[in-house]
């Protein structure tokens, strides 16, 4: 909440108080802590702990929205409540539940990104609960991926042509010219039984025992 501090200063605070119990269970003293939470704010919006590109910081607290360097304005407010997205739901689960994780989450403009959300005891037996989440967007979180797909898709297109090109060269320069062969040998074969050629043609030379090697062979 806001907090005057003398006449003129006004502050966000987070105010927590500690009963101090004798043996005898009796309340003797009471701690009281106040903590400056427009500082924390500052130092949560700081760039150099920016990871990502457009990444937000916040923290959690009774699934408020204590603070909130993407929205400001959200400061108390549920978290369900400034987002109706299930992924809001689902990260204030986990936050009352006391976990730390990451977890897929919308936020309240419709940018996907990933939360990740450290919850801890603000002070030992004090019950009190925060969870310090970061977002940061997909597409902020791919940005280093897209030069590593440019040289996967380059890569790619590269060893299909020099497939092309070998399997083009294979066969010009091998299965053509075994084709030819057969070809020239039948037409030589032809013109000899015809008269129109008194050389016999001479056998063909069987290179490999596939189909053009059994048409060889029975030619």
């Amino acid at each position: 909440r806001h907090r005057k501090i003398g006449k003129a200063l006004e502050t966000y605070a987070f105010n927590m108080a500690l009963p101090i119990i004798n043996p005898q269970k009796q309340v003797v003293a009471v701690i009281a802590l106040s903590v400056n939470l427009d500082g924390l704010d500052k130092r949560l919006s700081n760039p150099s702990l920016q990871v990502y590109e457009n990444d937000k910081r916040f923290i959690l607290m009774n699934g408020k929205m204590m603070l909130n360097t993407l929205a400001p304005e959200a400061r108390g407010k549920l978290l369900t409540e400034i987002n109706p997205h299930n992924s809001a739901q689902t990260l204030t689960q986990a936050h009352i539940g006391k976990q730390t994780g990451a977890y897929e989450y919308n936020n309240s403009v419709g940018e996907s990104g990933k939360v990740a959300i450290n919850s801890f005891e603000v002070f030992p037996g004090a019950g009190k609960y925060w969870s310090v989440g970061v977002f940061a967007p997909d597409s902020s979180i791919q940005a280093p991926l897209k030069p590593l797909q440019n040289v996967v898709l380059t890569s790619a297109i590269v060893d299909i042509l020099v497939i092309i090109a070998v399997s083009f060269f294979y066969i010009s320069q091998t299965i053509s010219r075994r084709i030819s062969n057969i070809s020239n040998a039948l037409f030589s074969f032809f013109k000899y039984i015809n008269h129109e050629s008194k050389t016999l043609p001479e056998p063909l030379r069987i290179v490999a025992h596939d189909e053009l090697g059994k048409m060889g062979l029975a030619i």
